[in-house]
């Protein structure tokens, strides 16, 4: 985003809304989505932030997206990652939302599967008999 242009929510609003009469789940989650995106690579983000700390703590419904949030489910806007041990790729914890593992190509960041590995490398390692070669990890 340029920033001297105005927020993207200022510009589509509609984007950040919540759920309208009728629409179906998969157009909402679809859209909610994109306004999370939008909103983590936003210079206005912590000004939002702010706002909606604000205003949940006076008691506010917040309806839709605001920095990156929904007033039902507040998260940390980035989830904890780690490298897997075998291919380097960032992998984020089992269980971690679609919205949160969104990057900004529209793909989404591959799960921790165990022992520090990918998805695809813990089931490769497990397939050939190899999985031993990496530590089960303990939780800190």
């Amino acid at each position: 985003m340029n920033h001297h242009e105005p927020p993207l929510c200022s510009r589509n609003p509609r984007l950040f809304d919540s759920r309208a009469e009728g629409e179906p789940h998969k157009h909402v989650a679809a859209r909610h989505r994109l306004a999370v995106l939008a909103c983590r690579n936003c210079p206005a983000l912590t000004a939002c932030a702010q706002y909606l700390a604000d205003a949940e703590t006076n008691g506010a419904r917040i309806d839709g997206i605001i920095a990156g949030r929904t007033w039902r489910r507040l998260r940390d806007l980035a989830p904890n990652t780690r490298t897997c041990l075998h291919c380097g790729t960032t992998i984020v914890k089992r269980g971690t939302p679609a919205a949160d593992r969104l990057r900004p190509d529209g793909t989404l960041t591959p799960l921790h599967a165990g022992r520090n590995l990918c998805t695809d490398c813990y089931n490769h390692h497990e397939k050939v008999g190899t999985l031993d070669r990496y530590p089960r990890i303990r939780n800190r």
